[in-house]
């Protein structure tokens, strides 16, 4: 029987080491290398089937600013620096991914309580409908830069079948409305 000298002991420890250090680092990099789950091949959404038919997009067909807060976010009334001016200028973008999908055209002097409807530029197409989108609602300042009313992060596929995604700030101070339209080919 052969005898293992401390040398050897010694490299058989580190090649062992080694060869855990080695699987460990494999398995970490296969991690970052994974597909994202909820998109399809080349960022593409997955095909989602209804009634033999197939989703290809959500068409936004108008944007209601149904209320907002009385109070800019520095507990001041909207564009109280201009004389006269108490009430929020509104416009939406809509982004994806950072990139800006839609805005909107402004509704000038928006008293607190009126509803605000937006149809520029409408209606737009949203194809990663499995995918989160951000709606930012601001009040234009024109001399300075627009304040930012508040924002809604959502995935339209989690409103499917509805004519409506209603989106609410969770003090229920901003309200906005989308009218969709589910747009299905067959399959």
């Amino acid at each position: 029987m052969k005898s293992l000298t401390s040398t050897s002991l010694l490299q058989s420890r580190y090649s062992r080491g080694f060869v855990v250090l080695f699987i460990a680092i494999l398995t970490l990099s296969s991690c970052k290398n994974k597909k994202e789950v909820s998109s399809g091949d080349n960022g593409k959404p997955p095909k989602r089937l209804l009634s033999g038919k197939i989703l290809e997009s959500v068409t936004i067909e108008k944007v209601m600013i149904n209320h907002t807060p009385m109070f800019g976010p520095d507990g001041e009334r909207w564009d109280s620096w201009a004389i006269g001016q108490e009430t929020p200028d509104l416009f939406v973008v809509l982004k994806f991914r950072d990139q800006v999908l839609y805005e909107s055209e402004t509704r000038e002097d928006v008293a607190y309580g009126v509803a605000a409807e937006l149809e520029k530029n409408l209606p737009v197409s949203l194809n990663s409908w499995n995918l989160e989108h951000v709606l930012y609602v601001y009040d234009e300042d024109g001399v300075s830069a627009d304040d930012n009313v508040g924002f809604f992060s959502f995935i339209p596929l989690e409103f499917e079948k509805k004519d409506e995604i209603l989106l609410s700030s969770s003090d229920a101070q901003l309200k906005v409305t989308l009218r969709v339209k589910w747009n299905y080919v067959n399959k």
